[in-house]
Formats: C-alpha cells, structure tokens, sequence
C-alpha cells in the first residue's frame, strides 16, 4: 500500500502515473489530504481521507496499537535499512554531481541551490520561482513544518515569488523567507520589491541569471535555433536596478562569493535582492526541456537533430524515454514508439517490454 500524506500529486511526481507508478509491489493507494480540494482525482484510490495529517496518523497509529494488543514498536529492520541506502544513495550521487560543476563559472545552478539550502535557516520559508532553478533547489532543501516550501501548484511556473515572499514575511515575522527567483520571473513581477522595501518586510530574493528566458540558455541552439524571443538583454545588473530602493544588493559572479553574499544578505535585516550569473549547462538538466519540446523534435525528424542534442536523449534511462512519450501523448501529440526509441537509443522492444510491466498504454 502507498499512502500519500498531504502530497499533492504534481509534475515533480509524474501526476503519480505510469510509467513511473505504480510502484513496484504495490496494491493500492490511500491519500489522506486535508481537504477535498487536495484530493488527487486522478489517482485510482482505495480509500480517499480528509482531514488534518496529524490526527488522521494518530488515530491510525491508535488503532494498529489497539489490533496489536500493544504499544511496542514494530521491529523492522530491512525495511528501516531500505530507507537509510536510498537516502545516503540519493545523497551519494548528488554530491557526485555537485562536484563535478563546483567552482564553475558562470555558477552552475546546482552549486546555487546548494548554498541556498546550507545557508538558510532550518525554518527558513523557502520560495521556488525559477523555472530551471527549482529542478535543483527541490532535492537541496529539506521542510521541517508545513508550508515550510511554496511554490505556485502542480506545474512549474514563475513571477509569484516576490508576492509569495511578501505574505510569507507578513504570516512569519522574524522568520527568515528566500525566494529563488529566475530572470524570467524577475521581469515579470519584479518591481512589486519596491512594494516590499516600503512595507520593510525583510525576504532575500535571489536571482538566478543565466539571461535567458525559462532556462532556455541550456543547449540554446541545438533545442531553439534562432528563435531571438527567448534572449533577455544580456548581463542586466538586477542588484543595480532594485537598490535605489533601499534594498540591500549583492552581484556574484564567483562561486567562492556565493555562500558570503547569502550570508550578508540574511544578517541585513532587509529586503535584499542577490543577481548571480549562473548557469545550468548540464544533460541531467535537459530532462524537462526534452519532454516540453518532444512535440516539435518528432516534426523537425531526427536527421535534423545536431549530434549536440542527440546526446540528451541518449542520456535518457529507458522509463526516462517511456515519460517522454507519455508527456507527448498529455500534450496531445502522437509519436511512435519507434520514434522514442530510435532517438533514444533502446530497443523498441524493450520499450514495450517495460511499458507492459508499468502498466503503461498507449
């Protein structure tokens, strides 16, 4: 049985759907939510419970005690080791990564959502408004409390997070809120900063500026040849713009000042804006732009696909490659699997051979 607990299924879960779910060995679904509206309708359910989280556990825990005829906790120690090699995996390999763009400049975004995660307070209010930027800061940060992390719902967006952080700061006074803001969202809501320096609601707005928009700096040619819509005016100094405000300003373009700059911002006790020229030019990172574009790659055919991009698909695991095509069909476009495969290096039949087993059609 899986039980979500005030999860609501969203993009970051694949919507809880094959080919990613269900998962291995499981029978059924039980969400608990704290109201409807929280519901996930699109999961096939046993049991759907409203109500708060807390009680809710506490009278399951009540009555496993009560069937069990005892308090004692269950000993279940290969389960608990399951659980403690997958988070030191998980772990394992993002340090892998981090190592490998440490130091990078312009500063890779992963090295970014790192020091956000370090520097912060436990507590911190943390704010995802990056398109590209928060793919990494969701495996940076931990929540402790509830509504610890806002974002703008089940699919990425961008421009809320200067009015996330202007309510966070009013519902948590004293707390520390970070809002991790793209150059995109930036252009959007941007001057609403001058909203919170009049109202001196304290909140560090950090902005990843790769000058582009929605991330499209990464593979730029091979994935969105010539299309100048996407550019932003190159190197615009956002510290510079907001500080005739009265906000505290830092510019980093060194790794080495990341992690100080973070530091001065959070002790200023003002609304602060953070420009870093960063960048996300990486594979791992490529996944959500391959399965947004997919739709146009299969149009353009793969012989006009320049190696460059071939290598993105061709780092795709096989249910990496099923997603793709899932993503293609939610959007309301038809590819062969034939296709996928060809572009993705495995096997068609493999492809089938997996869909089968996940309970994927198509």
């Amino acid at each position: 049985m899986v039980l979500l607990v005030g999860l609501r299924a969203g993009e970051l879960e694949s919507w809880f759907e094959p080919p990613d779910w269900p998962a291995p060995g499981a029978t059924c679904y039980v969400q608990i939510q704290e109201t409807a509206a929280d519901l996930w309708w699109g999961l096939d359910s046993e049991v759907d419970l409203i109500g708060s989280s807390r009680l809710v556990l506490g009278q399951l825990l009540d009555a496993v005690r009560e069937r069990r005829g005892t308090a004692d906790p269950v000993s279940r120690p290969e389960w608990i080791a399951e659980l403690d090699a997958a988070r030191a995996a998980f772990a394992e390999n993002r340090a892998a990564h981090l190592e490998v763009v440490r130091d990078r400049t312009p500063i890779h975004t992963w090295e970014l959502a790192q020091a956000i995660a370090d520097e912060a307070d436990p507590d911190a209010t943390i704010i995802y408004d990056s398109y590209q930027g928060s793919l990494y800061l969701t495996d940076a940060v931990k929540a402790l409390r509830p509504a610890q992390i806002l974002d703008a719902g089940p699919r990425v967006a961008l421009g809320q997070g200067v009015g996330m952080a202007f309510g966070a700061g009013i519902a948590r006074p004293g707390g520390q809120v970070i809002s991790l803001i793209g150059d995109g969202g930036i252009g959007l809501a941007g001057m609403d900063i001058e909203t919170l320096t009049r109202y001196d609601v304290p909140a560090v707005l950090v902005v990843l500026n790769n000058s582009s928009w929605g991330g499209n700096s990464l593979m730029r040619e091979d994935m969105q040849p010539d299309i100048g819509s996407w550019d932003m005016t190159p190197g615009l100094r956002y510290d510079e713009v907001f500080a005739p405000f009265g906000a505290h300003v830092e510019h980093v373009e060194d790794a080495a000042d990341l992690r100080p700059a973070l530091r001065r911002a959070l002790d200023s006790g003002k609304v602060a804006v953070i420009d870093v020229v960063a960048d996300s030019e990486s594979i791992e990172a490529s996944v959500p732009w391959l399965r947004l574009k997919i739709g146009e790659f299969y149009s353009r055919g793969i012989d006009d696909l320049s190696e460059g991009l071939v290598a993105h698909f061709r780092a795709l695991s096989r249910v990496e490659a099923l997603r793709l095509h899932k993503s293609a069909l939610d959007n309301g476009t038809r590819i062969p699997m034939s296709f996928i495969a060809e572009l993705c290096g495995h096997p068609e039949s493999e492809l089938d051979a997996l869909a089968t087993t996940s309970g994927y059609r198509y």
